[in-house]
């Protein structure tokens, strides 16, 4: 359990994890076979949990050419013999089937599991109806692979899911959003749930494959540790549980003043919102006080809306922060557990030269967000100065 526990922070590209499977395979010599039947079995759990409630639910496996579509008719025949009513629509070309989905894909047709192959006949047409009809979709048409944009019967066959659904669980990764970046280049499927497998791909993680993937969970598929620990992977997530460890514990006998102190550069006569928002969000996070340093009618906007925040009105040139508003709280700043500057202060030489200041005297544990990080970005000099630790927010805009 600690093993997992320490790997799922990893996060891997799909070359990653398609290296890490071809060691398992060549160097460890686990058949792929029992990779993508472990994986089915993981997939069949969800389903299992998703259906437990229905009377007499219906499934249908959207499978694709590759080894994704081979986990689909795996999960199909797991399905089957639990005596789930189970179909399969194979979107692809039999002959140019990955040689385990082929395998799958046989011992499903054994097993007189109902196939519909698209492009053969006039399949297309009933899938609407199928989809419809059913209580789960488990898409399993292309998974990891992905490069592009989708095309052809499967940018079809996602635009029906899409719209008739009532539950999707994907296999490893939705189709249509790349594992790599989260990237959608035309049409993906919607899910809502992805189960993945080892370690989380990136795509799952970021905007907006995020959004698609629905619930992500992770299942184990017996993979070894070393091809992992050999991998090298530089990018991690934390867990709740990993969050929680992080989060100091309050004791019982304490006051606001044992939380810290918080001092707080935020908002502008012309966006006191701002402040009124990051004062709000400094005390959710744990900060015992907050002391926001901010011109007259930002003061205002704090007072009427977080009633518990101190403010201290600074001198400004125009309504922003300019050097006389450093000069006028620097004898306080060593009573500060750390200071956060930016959100809604507006650019301009003025708030400039405030930054500077800021940054070259701190002498705690400084956040650097929005407009802050505007005037640096122009001024990247400024950056010299930071001799404490720092945290830059920055976002797309």
């Amino acid at each position: 359990m600690l093993y997992w526990k320490v790997i799922a922070l990893k996060i891997v590209r799909a070359n990653q994890m398609k290296q890490i499977e071809r060691k398992a395979v060549e160097e460890v010599g686990i058949p792929q076979l029992v990779l993508m039947e472990n994986a089915a079995i993981g997939v069949v759990e969800e389903c299992i949990q998703v259906l437990k409630d229905i009377k007499s639910p219906k499934v249908v496996v959207i499978a694709g050419e590759g080894k994704n579509g081979g986990d689909g008719f795996a999960v199909a025949r797991h399905l089957h013999l639990k005596r789930y009513d189970v179909g399969i629509i194979f979107v692809g070309s039999r002959s140019e089937a990955d040689e385990d989905c082929k395998l799958h894909f046989t011992i499903a047709e054994n097993l007189n599991i109902p196939i519909s192959e698209i492009p053969e006949g006039d399949n297309l047409l009933d899938i609407p109806y199928t989809i419809e009809t059913c209580d789960l979709v488990v898409d399993a048409m292309i998974g990891i692979g992905l490069r592009g944009a989708v095309t052809g019967y499967c940018e079809d066959v996602i635009d029906m899911v899409n719209a008739y659904a009532k539950y999707v669980i994907a296999i490893d990764c939705p189709t249509g959003v790349e594992a790599d970046t989260g990237l959608v280049r035309g049409l993906a499927v919607k899910a809502n749930k992805t189960v993945t497998f080892t370690l989380p791909k990136m795509g799952l993680i970021l905007y907006p494959g995020c959004e698609y993937a629905g619930d992500v969970v992770l299942k184990t598929v017996g993979m070894p540790i070393d091809p992992i620990e050999e991998s090298d992977i530089r990018y991690n997530i934390l867990t709740d549980e990993e969050v929680k460890q992080f989060l100091p514990k309050r004791p019982i006998r304490s006051n606001k003043g044992t939380y810290g102190k918080v001092f707080l550069f935020a908002g502008s006569r012309d966006m006191p919102g701002a402040a009124v928002l990051t004062t709000g969000a400094l005390y959710k996070s744990g900060a015992g006080l907050v002391v926001a340093c901010v011109v007259p009618n930002v003061a205002t906007s704090i007072n009427s809306a977080i009633p518990e925040a101190i403010t201290s009105i600074v001198p400004e040139i125009d309504g922003k922060y300019c050097a006389e508003t450093f000069h006028a709280i620097e004898h306080a700043l060593h009573q500060a557990s750390c200071i956060v500057v930016g959100p809604g202060i507006g650019v301009g030489p003025g708030v400039t030269a405030f930054i500077r200041l800021l940054v070259e005297h701190a002498n705690v544990p400084m956040v650097i967000d929005a407009d802050a990080i505007n005037c640096i970005a122009a001024n990247m000099d400024i950056l010299k100065d930071i001799h404490v630790p720092c945290v830059m927010t920055p976002h797309p805009g």
